[in-house]
């Protein structure tokens, strides 16, 4: 039988699912349906849990900054290495051309 999740659980996970989904930006609509998530979880939306799980939203969202700020600097440090040279064809040789016979030379 599977155990069930505590609230706690839910919610921290939830928050960090919707943080990364939204990446790192909500508005007021979300908000809503985020609060209704908690409610669901079993945790009662009173202005003393919107204002907690408001600040949980808040740190993992400088958690979320934090981490894609740091993959993009690191993505810009990252020393790049060169693309294998292709081999080279191997080249047919020119065929020779004939030469021009010389003119015979004509006296007068």
């Amino acid at each position: 039988m599977a155990e069930k999740k505590s609230p706690t659980k839910s919610i921290l996970d939830f928050a960090s699912r919707f943080v990364k989904d939204r990446e790192g930006e909500w508005n007021h609509e979300d908000w809503e349906q985020a609060l209704k998530k908690v409610e669901d979880a079993g945790v009662a939306a009173e202005e003393e849990v919107k204002r907690h799980f408001g600040n949980v939203l808040e740190a993992a969202k400088y958690f979320y900054q934090l981490e894609t700020s740091q993959e993009a600097s690191a993505a810009a440090t990252k020393p790049r290495t060169a693309k294998p040279a292709a081999k080279a064809k191997a080249k047919s040789k020119p065929k020779a051309k004939a030469k021009a016979k010389p003119k015979p030379k004509t006296t007068k």
